[in-house]
């Protein structure tokens, strides 16, 4: 039979235990929120039939630039790009590539814990191929006399 001095001394190892146990659980931090969010979209030219789907831009270069950061990304076959991991902050998302007209969106606010999709439309640019300079050579046209 166990003696009182040990059961003494479990009731006690055990009252301990439980005590940090309990103070674990009283101080343990609560989770933590993220601290950033996710922006991402797709650039497309609007299809040339009313209906007709989007066209995907792919190979853009699309920078998305804040006070406090700039981040840069290319766009897939798709038209989609992503910028994970962003600081909040409101940004201005801007999409270029040849052969298409720059596009620019401004006010785009980025929130903790939080994903924002926007869609970039552009369309194709006008190219200058050639110039032609014409002149007139003086005394080409001789007036006429009546």
């Amino acid at each position: 039979m166990p003696s009182s001095q040990s059961i003494y001394r479990s009731v006690i190892v055990s009252v301990v235990v439980a005590l940090f146990a309990v103070a674990a659980v009283v101080h343990a931090q609560p989770a933590l929120a993220g601290t950033t969010g996710t922006l991402s979209g797709y650039v497309v030219v609007v299809g040339d039939k009313p209906g007709a789907p989007d066209i995907p831009v792919a190979g853009a270069k699309v920078t998305a630039t804040s006070p406090t950061d700039s981040e840069s990304a290319t766009t897939d076959a798709q038209g989609y790009f992503a910028f994970v991991d962003l600081p909040p902050d409101t940004y201005t998302v801007s999409a270029s590539r040849d052969g298409y007209v720059p596009i620019v969106q401004a006010g785009v606010t980025v929130v903790a814990d939080n994903a924002i999709t926007v869609r970039l439309v552009t369309e194709p640019a006008i190219k200058v191929i050639a110039r032609d300079f014409v002149s007139a050579r003086p005394g080409l046209l001789a007036p006429s006399t009546v």
